[in-house]
């Protein structure tokens, strides 16, 4: 973990800084297809505690390298588009702040590149730094290099660390949106977690002697086995938990999309993850809990010669989601190691660890927790049915009972 203590007067201005993009975040609007622009649903808190861990205000927080991680959908890209968007509203060029995001998209002949945005600042810093290191700028604001996402994060922390326009105690994220985990490269991706934290950590040291800044790279991961890492790395890089949407703001989402269902139904069935609550307004409640629940069956007929082991672990599961711990690595039943691959479940690993409030629901334990409670409901759907001929209806009744 990097020392980064602002001191006061610094940790002051940091502050300032921070609640000036926090009041812009709140004014921010997101494209939603179907419905138009909406509102962005209150993650306050979320992105209080990315800021304040850069700027080295909220110790836990502050690691020169973060995997950020949680549910598919729960809008981890999306809080930090907002936050670069309401950073531009401010002008990065008067906070502390520099953001640089990195992402993936399809390039000449369905070619994969990664796409480098950051403020005309940073670019004007980086520029000619970034060319030397074969990432050609497109536009004042934006870069594109055909390599992996991981290539191109080396590459810009290079930039940062040999430019010598780099910005003077400034503090620069840069965003790795998404970062890929496959089971068959895993001992890669545990490798590059340990070198590139390294890496980081050498660049910050040398940026801070040169210009007194600090560099923090945050990876967004939503493949659940990458928690699996934790065991191998450990705290040379920092776990950071984003969950789905508190209920008042699962709420008001559901309310700007126009969904028509019961707000209760609604909660323990999506459990406030904002894709699901779009998959719903477009396709309906009725197609959406059929997937949720296909996806379950299909994790878990694997097991179908061992229906007397899985019955009961389903039971223990279903009772509490912490019981997953038992079958974890099993060889004769590797029920947890199934559903975090499938991303069904996600085990809550750190620290930091979970950056808002869990939910305390029975879905949601204190080591792992359904990304959706529809996934949870189909479970107990299989357990009460004594098998797999279950349908959407009895999920449904599993969720209005409890």
């Amino acid at each position: 973990m990097a020392t980064r203590d602002p001191g006061a007067d610094e940790g002051q201005a940091f502050s300032r800084d921070i609640e000036r993009i926090l009041s812009a975040l709140k004014k921010h609007k997101i494209s939603v297809k179907g419905a138009g622009f909406i509102e962005f649903v209150d993650r306050e808190e979320e992105a209080r505690a990315i800021l304040e861990g850069i700027a080295g205000t909220r110790p836990q927080m502050s690691y020169d390298f973060i995997v950020l991680y949680g549910p598919k959908g729960c809008g981890k890209s999306a809080l930090f588009t907002a936050i670069s968007s309401a950073m531009g509203d401010v002008g990065s060029d008067e906070t502390g702040f520099e953001a640089i995001v990195a992402s993936y998209e399809r390039w000449e002949r369905a070619r994969e590149a990664v796409k480098i945005l950051g403020s005309r600042g940073v670019f004007k810093a980086l520029g000619e730094v970034l060319k030397e290191l074969g990432i050609s700028i497109a536009t004042g604001s934006e870069g594109i290099v055909l390599s992996g996402l991981e290539e191109a994060a080396s590459k810009i922390v290079r930039a940062i660390r040999y430019s010598e326009k780099a910005r003077e105690y400034g503090r620069i994220f840069i965003v790795l949106d998404e970062v890929r985990v496959a089971r068959e490269n895993f001992d890669s991706f545990v490798l590059w977690l340990e070198s590139f934290a390294n890496d980081v950590r050498s660049a910050n040291l040398a940026y801070y002697e040169r210009k007194r800044g600090y560099i923090t790279v945050i990876a967004l991961i939503s493949d659940a086995i990458a928690a699996k890492a934790w065991y191998r790395v450990g705290e040379k890089v920092g776990w950071a938990l984003m969950w789905n949407l508190s209920r008042d703001a699962s709420e008001r989402l559901a309310d700007q999309l126009g969904i028509g269902e019961d707000r209760d139904l609604l909660w323990r069935l999506a459990g406030g993850n904002p894709r699901a609550l779009e998959r719903i307004r477009s396709v309906g409640l009725e197609a959406w809990v059929r997937w949720s629940l296909r996806r379950v069956v299909t994790a878990l007929r694997v097991f179908s010669d061992r229906w007397q082991t899985l019955f009961k672990a389903i039971g223990a599961v279903a009772e509490n989601p912490d019981s997953l711990g038992l079958w974890y690595g099993n060889r004769e039943l590797p029920l947890a190691d199934r559903l975090l691959r499938l991303n069904v479940v996600t085990e809550i690993v750190g620290p930091p660890g979970p950056i808002a409030e869990l939910p305390k629901e029975p879905w949601v334990g204190g080591e792992f927790a359904f990304q959706i409670p529809a996934y949870y409901y189909a479970l107990k759907a299989i357990l009460g049915r004594g098998g797999f001929n279950i349908s959407s209806s009895d999920l449904v009744a599993e969720a209005e009972r409890s």
